[in-house]
């Protein structure tokens, strides 16, 4: 979706599995703190295994209107009006 967005076909995104324990080696020698490496380790294995695809019906109730989608929200012409 986002190489659609930025106009970018040509280019290939490609995801490389590695060790769980090198990634979060590779972020603390980056300066990421253990404790952020780990939480942001955590997000991207909950998005893996789906566990942000589901929408309760109170996020609708709470933002006042439909959830957007990722997909629709880069589908959009960004505007000053426009709502993230």
């Amino acid at each position: 979706m986002a190489k659609r967005r930025a106009g970018r076909e040509d280019c290939r995104a490609e995801r490389f599995p590695s060790q769980v324990g090198e990634w979060v080696a590779a972020q603390i020698a980056h300066g990421a703190p253990q404790f952020v490496a780990r939480f942001t380790l955590g997000m991207y294995q909950a998005a893996q295994e789906g566990r942000f695809a589901g929408v309760d019906p109170l996020l609708g109730e709470l933002l006042g209107r439909e959830p957007r989608t990722v997909r629709g929200l880069l589908g959009q012409a960004p505007g000053p009006d426009t709502v993230l």
